[in-house]
């Protein structure tokens, strides 16, 4: 693993200059995917702006009876909800059986959103180490869970379950 500038921020706005203004410069929040591509020589950033300190771990509820998990929220406090729990199981169950407690615990929205593998047919810009995209390139469409620009890549929109899902 090579050498590496490190910042922690508690500001939006210093987080989004600090990462402009680097060249090679990415966001760290839980790093489980991150650090274990650093250590394999996968990514190698020139610098890490930690922004784990964000309040942007809200779970929220959209006009149209749909969720906004926030960029920071770990995947156990989005399992454990009782509104993902209630309107989005397959959700809930998924993120369970996906990692270890301890992975849960650290893994967060935006993380899991921007790093993890995209299938091999996404039409998504993706990156060169983990297949993931930016949360700006996401798709948006009504219907669909996405990351939406309107939340400056701050979390994860989720529709409203339809009345004719099972789970509703």
């Amino acid at each position: 693993m090579r050498e590496f500038a490190y910042r922690r921020t508690s500001r939006i706005d210093e987080a989004l200059h600090l990462v402009a203004r680097h060249e090679g410069a990415r966001f760290l929040a839980g790093g489980t995917n991150l650090v274990d591509l650093m250590k394999a020589g996968v990514e190698s950033p020139a610098r890490l702006v930690d922004i784990r300190s964000l309040t942007l771990d809200e779970i929220g509820e959209t006009p149209d009876g749909g969720l906004v998990l926030g960029a920071t929220a770990t995947n156990s406090a989005v399992a454990a909800d009782p509104r993902v729990r209630g309107r989005y199981p397959a959700l809930s169950q998924a993120i369970l059986l996906g990692a270890s407690g301890q992975l849960r615990n650290m893994a967060t929205v935006g993380g899991t959103c921007c790093s993890a593998p995209a299938a091999p047919t996404s039409p998504t810009r993706r990156s060169r180490a983990t297949g993931g995209f930016p949360a700006a390139d996401a798709p948006r469409s009504t219907g669909r869970t996405t990351t939406t620009r309107s939340s400056g890549g701050r979390g994860t929109a989720w529709p409203p379950t339809p009345r004719t899902w099972p789970c509703r």
